[in-house]
């Protein structure tokens, strides 16, 4: 067997490996795409009008970056539909960007809720955490503050 080596990690002959790019594009396609979602945030859309956004996303993807999801996930394994309070659909959405796309995209209208949902769900990204510390300067762009690792 020949083996090649990729990334100072060695591969036999043939292997596919999954290069980090490949599998943060194949993770992005899901967002928020109910194909294979197993669970369904539930968001007011209007406070007081009974009016809700249904949000699709994946069970594995959220406990592995927030032990908060990960913990309710597996206390609650029949758990399919989640009401989220206290924030905008638009703002949620943004915030699941950072599990999908480790990135996120701050604008004045949503900055606050993002931040506070990704303290509420400790969300470890590693984009997510210099980010509260401080917002730079060189992160800035006209639609609003855009982090990346």
């Amino acid at each position: 067997m020949i083996w090649k080596q990729n990334n100072e990690q060695q591969y036999p002959s043939g292997h596919s490996n999954m290069s980090n790019h490949t599998l943060s594009a194949a993770i992005s396609k899901f967002y928020l795409n109910p194909s294979m979602a197993d669970i369904f945030f539930k968001i007011e859309t209007k406070i007081g009008t009974g009016e809700w956004e249904s949000i699709p996303s994946h069970k594995f993807l959220l406990a592995a970056i927030s032990d908060v999801f990960c913990s309710t996930f597996d206390e609650k394994k029949e758990i399919n539909d989640f009401n989220i309070g206290g924030t905008s659909p638009t703002a949620f959405k943004e915030f699941l960007r950072l599990f999908y796309f480790d990135e996120v995209i701050l604008t004045s209208a949503n900055a606050k809720q993002v931040i506070v949902l990704a303290k509420k769900f400790n969300q470890k990204s590693e984009t997510f955490v210099p980010l509260t510390a401080s917002l730079s300067h060189s992160n800035r762009t006209s639609s609003g503050i855009c982090a990346r690792t």
